[in-house]
């Protein structure tokens, strides 16, 4: 077995495929199994090539992890917790970054201002490998449904160092293809606009419909639809739930069909966002991680302070705005010749990404008139066929 621990989110996990994908052809013969959440199972399923999720939390001993693989890789950080955690296993071999602390001297040195997709390959290409960076498509599996990552295993029973209107401009996204909470208004500069009371009489409670929640159907859903993920991991990392409503609203009547989306544990945070934009209930989608990568794969365009979701638009080609505050686009960003994924970013450093504060100051810089003319040109600039 090739055993690879990557137990953080579902944005780690899509910026690691292509150094899992150049492990599975390093060993088409040998079982590879990736330790991560088990709710990553459709995400390893849309990378492809993984045959086992070994249910993992963040530097969490691995139990559910078999003795003795005969290759660990870590692709979680720099150790040197993570690395104990592989040794506790005795691997055949440990291929992980340099550390002294785990006494693991056979590696790589660990750079901290270093994209992850770069960090990885370049650990893969370390021990002779050969790993290819821009190898970032996802695949829907051919059927949707609960069953969509049936095909990948699951065993029973991190931190280290990572990582004027111009609305006009904007197509209408007509025609077919083929997620967290911030609560309060935008109180980031004077002036702004807050949260909107509920006029339609049926309190926030009419906006919870259960077929938008997971195992929903997204079928009956509006093709090519723009999304709005205004939630992230952090309060820091959350742009003000006002500019995502006036960018809403401003979207729709451009004629685009919207919809504000975030995981499950978002909908608050959605909610709030779609009475300020005076939305109808129906607009507001928080799904399970299967059926997120199907709306991100059919979406026209994806706009997101969540590094997480705008991984999963990379991976689709979907064009998207991805608005970053404590960490550069430079660390965890799209790739930079990709027009159509469009990036802003008003910050001077890097900082950490986990306060529980306010939103981080170089969020609060980004106006909605930045991100409409970001979206205009995303859609612009978009491939001429999204991946199936």
């Amino acid at each position: 077995m090739i055993l690879a621990l990557r137990a953080l989110g579902a944005g780690d996990l899509a910026r690691a495929a292509p150094a899992l994908r150049a492990l599975r052809s390093a060993f088409p013969g040998e079982t590879l199994a990736v330790a991560a959440p088990a709710r990553l199972a459709p995400l390893a399923a849309a990378i492809g090539g993984i045959d086992r999720i070994v249910p993992a939390g963040e530097l969490e001993p691995l139990d559910a992890a078999p003795a003795m693989p005969r290759l660990a890789v870590n692709l979680h950080g720099s150790g040197p917790g993570s690395h104990r955690r592989l040794q506790a296993l005795r691997p055949g071999e440990l291929w992980a970054f340099a550390s002294r602390p785990a006494g693991h001297h056979d590696g790589p040195g660990w750079h901290d201002e270093e994209h992850e997709v770069r960090r990885w390959c370049r650990l893969i290409r370390y021990y002779g490998v050969p790993c290819d960076e821009s190898d970032l498509d996802l695949s829907l599996p051919a059927t949707q449904g609960s069953s969509a990552a049936r095909g990948i295993a699951a065993t029973q029973g991190s931190s280290d160092t990572q990582g004027s209107s111009v609305t006009r401009g904007i197509p209408a996204t007509q025609g077919s293809p083929v997620a967290r909470r911030s609560d309060v208004p935008d109180t980031g500069r004077p002036g702004a606009s807050p949260v909107m009371p509920d006029v339609s009489g049926r309190g926030a409670d009419a906006a919870e419909p259960s077929r938008h929640g997971p195992g929903s159907d997204i079928s009956s859903l509006p093709e090519r639809p723009v999304l709005l993920y205004p939630g992230a991991p952090s309060p820091g990392r959350r742009w003000p739930l006002g500019r995502f409503a006036t960018v809403a609203d401003r979207l729709r009547r451009d004629g685009h069909h919207v919809l504000i989306t975030g995981s499950p544990a978002d909908r608050d945070l959605c909610t709030q966002v779609a009475v300020a934009a005076r939305f109808d209930p129906d607009t507001i989608h928080c799904p399970d991680l299967e059926d997120l990568l199907s709306l991100v794969a059919r979406a026209a365009l994806v706009i997101s302070g969540d590094a997480g979701t705008a991984a999963l638009a990379v991976g689709f080609r979907t064009p998207s705005v991805t608005l970053y505050g404590p960490i550069s686009p430079a660390l965890c960003g799209p790739p930079p010749d990709r027009q159509f994924h469009r990036t802003l970013w008003h910050g001077t450093r890097n900082d950490r990404g986990d306060l529980p504060g306010p939103p981080h100051p170089a969020l609060l810089k980004i106006t909605e008139d930045e991100v409409l003319t970001e979206a205009a040109a995303a859609l612009s600039a978009r491939p001429v066929a999204a991946t199936p």
